[in-house]
């Protein structure tokens, strides 16, 4: 059974490739846009995009629009479900 799982403080986390692969959700928490980024890049996933999700305090989600991921930078304390 498919689920949505959290990964805080993900950085470039294989396990997250792992969930990926298992047909899971992933959505990630990382405090630097530069490691969202590169795990994207280095694992290889298609289409690519970030969009800026809010200006104060600032959150951008890196995501793939092919594959079940967003990477969330941004203070993982200004997170909520509104915004996840």
């Amino acid at each position: 059974t498919s689920k949505r799982i959290f990964v805080p403080l993900c950085g470039k986390a294989a396990d997250m490739v792992y969930l990926l692969s298992r047909g899971h959700t992933v959505i990630g928490a990382e405090c630097s846009g530069i490691a969202c980024a590169d795990f994207f890049a280095e694992n290889r996933i298609p289409n690519y995009q970030r969009e800026v999700v809010r200006t104060e305090p600032l959150i951008v989600r890196h995501f793939s629009s092919s594959v079940s991921i967003s990477l969330y930078e941004a203070d993982i304390f200004t997170l909520d479900r509104k915004v996840v």
